[in-house]
């Protein structure tokens, strides 16, 4: 193979493959994987090499992916291993293309495979011992040395995570599929991961552990790239391409294998685009306001290497959207923030408009009820507030059912609430979460509407003088017709 002729690079759409494919091409100094040379690409190969057979600490994490190669086997001579390293990091140059003689890469499929691999080279294959599930009896998967290569950079392409469950360090990789013509992100994704190993290995001589908390740093890296897209003033498509990356978090042991795929809902990253783009101070101290606390020092600052090992509730609650969303609504409503609650009802929920604007005004008019109707010469009662923000469903209509009655003494007609609205408030209700939604937020409409009016807690009528939150307390969950 000339040294200046491409390599034949290419995405391939296998994370594992790919994300070395990115490795290669971040380290060439292409944006394109197709145009590496193989001149660009081998004195980082001989720094591989050195790395993985003369450097314990980085052998240690090479036990997450290659378990039993000659890189981590002590009883291995130095001769061994190196005679190893020429045939799993260059034998790419000694790639025929296939013919009908010789079985493909399955990657690769127009070079001719040089081995089968099993998961000494190739993550979460069956060992070479299992024939039962290979074809003809034949354990392992056909594949190119340039194949071979690209698993071999797969690791430097990732995030090494510790992990609370046994395998206790995993790897966190992140893998793109873009669109046609759009752009493609592995390269972000691996060029920040190699960087923190370069970096490791010039300080230390090993690869350590990058953080823990594998969804928190999912979504983190996400919007790190997602800040990256928009400082250099990419594409409206470059936005939205994020919506397409899985994250890998993975172990490759002896003992153990694991893979998790993470990934988020379309709707998901509509609302976190949304919520970056035109909300972002808000969504900023949300993130800030739900970053795990460490017992033992609580107000300690947060420092980007405290950081790393700390989860965010928000960014973790995220995962369980759209079928349980009830903890990341609290998250959101007790935040207090109308428009990020707006943006997850609509992104999220998938509420109509006119479903958001009814939960709001019913917040409004019962606010404004209260101002009407519970102010005495001490201040605010805050009972029916209070009542209504904890009631079930039977209570809620007896304490509407009470003000409309109220309201219609007074002769303010234009606030009562009337059965369509409690109906388009409440008929999306399927579960206990979807009811609370609703009764949460247009709790939030009115504890925002009263402080707008001036009313505040801290200037509230004394509970032991209220005699206003004890008549709401006295009514029954179901008032007599």
């Amino acid at each position: 193979m000339s040294e200046n002729k491409p390599l034949g690079l290419r995405y391939t759409g296998h994370p594992f493959i790919d994300i070395g494919v990115a490795v290669a091409t971040v380290v060439a100094r292409r944006q394109h994987p197709e145009k590496v040379t193989v001149d660009e690409l081998i004195p980082f190969l001989q720094d591989i090499k050195r790395w993985y057979i003369d450097y314990p600490g980085i052998q240690s994490f090479l036990r997450n992916v290659f378990p039993n190669s000659k890189f981590v086997q002590g009883a291995v001579s130095l001769a061994d291993k190196e005679q190893y390293a020429d045939e799993v990091l260059f034998g790419f140059i000694g790639d025929e293309i296939a013919n009908d003689d010789r079985q493909c890469c399955v990657f690769f499929p127009e070079l001719a495979a040089s081995r089968r691999v099993t998961r000494t080279i190739m993550p979460l294959l069956n060992s070479v011992d299992t024939v039962n599930f290979g074809a003809a009896g034949n354990p392992g998967v056909p594949v190119s040395g340039l194949a071979i290569m690209c698993l071999h950079l797969l690791p430097l392409g990732c995030l090494r995570l510790y992990s609370y469950a046994s395998p206790k360090t995993r790897l966190l990789g992140f893998h793109h599929i873009s669109s046609q013509g759009g752009p493609n992100l592995n390269m972000v994704f691996a060029a920040y991961a190699l960087d923190h190993h370069t970096t490791s290995i010039g300080l230390s001589g090993e690869i350590t552990t990058f953080g823990s908390h594998s969804q928190t740093r999912y979504v983190e890296e996400l919007l790190r790239v997602k800040r990256e897209v928009l400082r250099n003033r990419l594409t409206r498509s470059s936005l939205t391409a994020y919506r397409n990356v899985s994250g890998y978090f993975f172990a490759n042991e002896n003992r153990e294998t694991s893979i998790a795929v993470l990934h988020l809902d379309n709707g998901v990253h509509a609302f976190i685009e949304a919520a970056e783009l035109d909300h972002a101070d808000t969504w900023h101290r949300l993130i800030a306001a739900n970053w795990q606390k460490v017992e033992d020092e609580p107000d300690a600052p947060l420092t980007e290497e405290s950081r790393r090992q700390r989860r965010n509730f928000v960014f973790e609650q995220l995962f369980d959207a759209p079928v349980n969303w009830l903890r990341l609504a609290g998250a959101l409503i007790t935040h207090g923030d109308w428009a990020l609650v707006h943006l997850f009802l609509k992104e999220i929920v998938n509420m109509q408009q006119a479903e958001i604007d009814n939960l709001k005004m019913l917040g409004m008019k019962l606010a404004r009820y209260m101002s009407e109707n519970d102010v005495s010469a001490k201040g605010l009662s805050w009972g029916f507030y209070h009542q209504f923000k904890t009631a079930r469903t039977a209570k809620i209509r007896a304490l509407v059912r009470s003000a409309n009655e109220s309201l219609s003494r007074k002769g303010l007609s234009d606030l009562i609430i009337t059965h369509a609205e409690i109906l388009l408030a409440f008929n999306r209700v399927q579960g206990y979460q979807d009811f609370t939604l609703a009764r949460d937020i247009i709790a939030m409409v009115m504890f925002e509407e009263l402080h707008k009016m001036g009313y505040s807690m801290g200037k509230a009528v004394p509970a032991e003088e209220d005699e206003i939150a004890e008549r709401y307390a006295a009514i029954p969950d179901e008032v007599e017709a």
